[in-house]
């Protein structure tokens, strides 16, 4: 959604709006085999937006994710799987779910309650 006056950055690769990959990169990410970690998360980020290195939101996918999970990162848009964050122990990847107290840990992938 554009407002007047709004200036919309587009990425350099796709031609979408930071909010639209931050989006597509939470909605990808859950469906893949060997997840993106946060820092690969940011990392693609500013590949996509190369000129925006030194926007501090880039370098903080978890505030971002939040919103996203909310259905507040495109307004009305709530997203059909919780995007989780990833940690790797020994080349395995671990789901870090979110939760209202903060993160738990998901090592048996049990469903939230």
């Amino acid at each position: 959604m554009k407002f007047k006056g709004q200036l919309v950055d587009r990425s350099s690769s796709s031609g979408l709006s930071v909010t639209e990959v931050w989006f597509n990169l939470f909605e990808d990410n859950e469906k893949k085999k060997k997840p993106l970690t946060d820092e690969q998360i940011t990392d693609a980020m500013l590949k996509a937006f190369p000129k925006r290195f030194e926007s501090a939101i880039f370098k903080q996918p978890n505030r971002v994710r939040n919103r996203y999970n909310r259905g507040v990162l495109i307004a009305g848009r709530k997203p059909k799987i919780e995007s989780c964050r990833y940690i790797y122990q020994n080349g395995k990847a671990i789901k870090i779910k979110p939760n209202k107290k903060g993160c738990i840990k998901d090592d048996k992938n049990t469903k939230r309650t």
